[in-house]
Protein backbone atom coordinates (compact mmCIF):
# COMPACT_ATOMS: atom_id res chain seq x y z
CA UNK A 1 0.00 0.00 0.00
CA UNK A 2 2.83 2.54 1.04
CA UNK A 3 5.89 1.35 -1.35
CA UNK A 4 7.49 4.16 -2.74
CA UNK A 5 6.22 6.22 -0.18
CA UNK A 6 9.14 7.69 2.26
CA UNK A 7 8.59 7.34 6.39
CA UNK A 8 7.05 10.74 6.72
CA UNK A 9 4.75 10.32 4.20
CA UNK A 10 3.33 7.23 5.11
CA UNK A 11 3.32 8.27 8.80
CA UNK A 12 1.26 11.24 7.60
CA UNK A 13 -0.91 8.89 5.82
CA UNK A 14 -1.87 6.42 8.38
CA UNK A 15 -2.87 9.71 10.74
CA UNK A 16 -5.19 10.77 7.42
CA UNK A 17 -6.59 7.51 6.72
CA UNK A 18 -7.22 6.65 10.34
CA UNK A 19 -5.94 3.26 10.27
CA UNK A 20 -6.66 1.16 13.21
CA UNK A 21 -4.13 -1.78 14.22
CA UNK A 22 -5.72 -4.92 15.88
CA UNK A 23 -4.07 -8.42 16.94
CA UNK A 24 -6.33 -11.75 16.84
CA UNK A 25 -5.84 -15.03 17.79
CA UNK A 26 -6.21 -18.65 15.53
CA UNK A 27 -10.05 -18.94 15.24
CA UNK A 28 -10.94 -15.17 15.87
CA UNK A 29 -13.04 -13.44 13.14
CA UNK A 30 -10.97 -10.82 11.76
CA UNK A 31 -13.54 -8.85 10.15
CA UNK A 32 -17.02 -10.00 8.30
CA UNK A 33 -18.04 -8.78 5.02
CA UNK A 34 -21.67 -8.65 5.62
CA UNK A 35 -21.27 -5.94 8.12
CA UNK A 36 -18.34 -4.63 6.74
CA UNK A 37 -18.35 -4.34 3.27
CA UNK A 38 -16.18 -0.55 3.18
CA UNK A 39 -13.28 -2.32 5.37
CA UNK A 40 -10.17 -2.69 3.90
CA UNK A 41 -7.42 -4.98 6.02
CA UNK A 42 -3.20 -5.53 5.62
CA UNK A 43 -2.17 -7.51 7.16
CA UNK A 44 1.35 -6.81 9.38
CA UNK A 45 1.92 -10.34 10.78
CA UNK A 46 0.41 -13.73 10.71
CA UNK A 47 -1.98 -15.84 8.48
CA UNK A 48 -5.51 -15.12 7.90
CA UNK A 49 -8.28 -16.79 5.63
CA UNK A 50 -10.55 -15.62 3.54
CA UNK A 51 -13.23 -17.85 3.85
CA UNK A 52 -17.06 -18.11 2.72
CA UNK A 53 -20.40 -20.58 3.73
CA UNK A 54 -21.70 -22.00 0.32
CA UNK A 55 -26.41 -22.21 0.71
CA UNK A 56 -24.98 -25.60 2.23
CA UNK A 57 -23.67 -24.31 5.19
CA UNK A 58 -20.18 -25.87 4.01
CA UNK A 59 -16.79 -23.88 4.66
CA UNK A 60 -14.75 -22.80 1.36
CA UNK A 61 -11.34 -21.36 1.84
CA UNK A 62 -11.37 -18.25 -0.81
CA UNK A 63 -7.50 -17.44 -0.09
CA UNK A 64 -4.75 -18.17 2.58
CA UNK A 65 -2.98 -14.46 3.03
CA UNK A 66 -0.14 -13.84 4.90
CA UNK A 67 2.13 -10.34 6.41
CA UNK A 68 1.66 -7.76 3.21
CA UNK A 69 -1.55 -9.18 1.90
CA UNK A 70 -4.45 -7.10 1.52
CA UNK A 71 -8.60 -8.53 1.90
CA UNK A 72 -11.32 -7.02 1.25
CA UNK A 73 -10.72 -4.33 -1.71
CA UNK A 74 -12.24 -6.49 -4.32
CA UNK A 75 -15.26 -6.64 -1.85
CA UNK A 76 -14.85 -2.82 -1.32
CA UNK A 77 -14.85 -1.56 -4.56
CA UNK A 78 -17.74 -3.57 -5.68
CA UNK A 79 -19.68 -1.44 -3.30
CA UNK A 80 -22.03 -4.24 -2.68
CA UNK A 81 -21.53 -6.51 0.66
CA UNK A 82 -20.94 -9.82 0.42
CA UNK A 83 -23.21 -12.34 2.89
CA UNK A 84 -21.19 -15.20 3.86
CA UNK A 85 -17.59 -13.75 3.25
CA UNK A 86 -15.55 -13.07 6.09
CA UNK A 87 -11.85 -13.08 7.44
CA UNK A 88 -10.41 -15.46 10.08
CA UNK A 89 -7.50 -15.51 12.16
CA UNK A 90 -4.96 -18.71 11.43
CA UNK A 91 -1.92 -18.15 13.04
CA UNK A 92 -1.48 -15.06 15.87
CA UNK A 93 -2.01 -12.00 13.61
CA UNK A 94 -1.69 -8.05 13.33
CA UNK A 95 -4.13 -6.24 10.91
CA UNK A 96 -4.05 -2.68 9.81
CA UNK A 97 -7.76 -1.65 9.07
CA UNK A 98 -8.63 1.42 6.93
CA UNK A 99 -11.70 2.78 4.84
CA UNK A 100 -12.40 2.11 1.38
CA UNK A 101 -13.39 6.16 1.43
CA UNK A 102 -10.22 7.33 1.94
CA UNK A 103 -8.45 5.22 -1.27
CA UNK A 104 -11.26 5.97 -3.71
CA UNK A 105 -11.61 9.80 -2.62
CA UNK A 106 -8.34 11.98 -3.03
CA UNK A 107 -7.67 14.41 0.11
CA UNK A 108 -8.18 18.24 -0.76
CA UNK A 109 -4.32 18.59 -0.92
CA UNK A 110 -4.54 15.60 -3.83
CA UNK A 111 -0.82 14.73 -2.94
CA UNK A 112 1.54 12.77 -5.06
CA UNK A 113 1.54 9.62 -2.05
CA UNK A 114 -1.78 9.45 -2.38
CA UNK A 115 -2.01 8.70 -5.74
CA UNK A 116 1.02 6.66 -5.09
CA UNK A 117 -1.38 4.88 -3.10
CA UNK A 118 -4.26 4.24 -5.61
CA UNK A 119 -1.76 3.04 -7.90
CA UNK A 120 -0.12 1.10 -5.30
CA UNK A 121 -4.12 -0.57 -4.73
CA UNK A 122 -5.25 -1.17 -8.45
CA UNK A 123 -1.01 -3.54 -8.14
CA UNK A 124 -2.49 -5.14 -5.65
CA UNK A 125 -6.27 -6.33 -7.48
CA UNK A 126 -3.86 -7.50 -10.35
CA UNK A 127 -1.83 -9.37 -8.04
CA UNK A 128 -5.06 -10.82 -6.39
CA UNK A 129 -6.80 -11.66 -9.76
CA UNK A 130 -3.37 -13.18 -10.73
CA UNK A 131 -3.99 -15.54 -7.48
CA UNK A 132 -7.58 -16.60 -8.24
CA UNK A 133 -6.58 -17.93 -11.78
CA UNK A 134 -4.04 -19.92 -9.77
CA UNK A 135 -6.95 -21.45 -7.40
CA UNK A 136 -8.76 -22.02 -10.95
CA UNK A 137 -6.07 -23.68 -12.26
CA UNK A 138 -5.99 -26.13 -9.21
CA UNK A 139 -9.07 -26.78 -8.90
CA UNK A 140 -9.65 -27.27 -12.56
CA UNK A 141 -8.07 -30.71 -12.05
CA UNK A 142 -10.02 -33.36 -11.57
CA UNK A 143 -8.53 -35.85 -9.22
CA UNK A 144 -7.12 -35.04 -5.95
CA UNK A 145 -3.50 -36.25 -7.12
CA UNK A 146 -3.61 -33.82 -10.08
CA UNK A 147 -4.59 -30.67 -7.65
CA UNK A 148 -1.98 -31.47 -5.39
CA UNK A 149 0.77 -31.72 -7.73
CA UNK A 150 -0.35 -28.61 -9.10
CA UNK A 151 -0.44 -26.80 -6.05
CA UNK A 152 2.89 -28.05 -4.84
CA UNK A 153 4.39 -27.37 -7.97
CA UNK A 154 3.11 -23.86 -7.23
CA UNK A 155 4.81 -23.12 -4.10
CA UNK A 156 8.05 -24.69 -5.22
CA UNK A 157 8.35 -22.40 -8.16
CA UNK A 158 7.80 -19.54 -5.55
CA UNK A 159 10.54 -21.01 -2.98
CA UNK A 160 12.69 -21.41 -5.97
CA UNK A 161 13.91 -24.85 -4.05
CA UNK A 162 12.28 -28.39 -4.23
CA UNK A 163 11.40 -27.94 -0.34
CA UNK A 164 8.60 -25.68 0.98
CA UNK A 165 6.75 -25.71 3.69
CA UNK A 166 3.06 -25.19 3.54
CA UNK A 167 1.65 -21.85 4.87
CA UNK A 168 -1.67 -23.71 6.49
CA UNK A 169 -2.54 -27.28 8.01
CA UNK A 170 -3.32 -29.74 6.69
CA UNK A 171 -6.89 -29.83 7.56
CA UNK A 172 -7.06 -26.00 5.57
CA UNK A 173 -5.29 -27.57 2.58
CA UNK A 174 -8.20 -29.96 2.54
CA UNK A 175 -10.38 -27.11 2.37
CA UNK A 176 -8.70 -25.38 -0.03
CA UNK A 177 -8.63 -27.86 -2.72
CA UNK A 178 -12.29 -28.40 -2.12
CA UNK A 179 -11.33 -32.08 -0.91
CA UNK A 180 -12.22 -34.74 1.89
CA UNK A 181 -9.44 -34.78 4.51
CA UNK A 182 -9.23 -38.54 4.87
CA UNK A 183 -9.42 -38.77 0.95
CA UNK A 184 -6.59 -36.49 0.65
CA UNK A 185 -4.09 -37.63 3.43
CA UNK A 186 -4.51 -41.27 2.20
CA UNK A 187 -3.16 -39.84 -1.41
CA UNK A 188 -0.29 -37.67 0.07
CA UNK A 189 0.19 -40.98 2.36
CA UNK A 190 0.28 -42.79 -1.54
CA UNK A 191 2.35 -40.22 -2.85
CA UNK A 192 5.18 -40.17 -0.44
CA UNK A 193 5.57 -44.48 -0.71
CA UNK A 194 5.54 -43.98 -4.39
CA UNK A 195 8.38 -41.96 -4.00
CA UNK A 196 6.57 -38.54 -5.22
CA UNK A 197 7.12 -36.46 -2.49
CA UNK A 198 8.49 -36.53 0.83
CA UNK A 199 6.91 -34.93 4.21
CA UNK A 200 7.32 -33.49 7.46
CA UNK A 201 4.42 -32.32 8.49
CA UNK A 202 3.78 -29.09 6.48
CA UNK A 203 7.09 -29.40 4.49
CA UNK A 204 7.21 -31.00 1.80
CA UNK A 205 9.88 -31.82 -0.56
CA UNK A 206 9.28 -32.25 -4.38
CA UNK A 207 11.87 -35.67 -5.23
CA UNK A 208 10.31 -35.65 -8.91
Amino acid sequence: MFDGIDDKNTKRMIECFNIRRQSFTPGETVCDFSKNSDTIGIIMSGNVSLIRNDPGGNRVVLEDLSENDVFGEMIAFSENSDRGVYAVCEKKCEVAFMMYEHIAKRCQNACRCHTVAVENMFRVVTQKTQRLSERIEILSNRSIREKLLCLFSMYSMRAGASSFELPFSLSYLAEYICADRSAMMREIKKMSDEGIIKTDRRRIEMLH
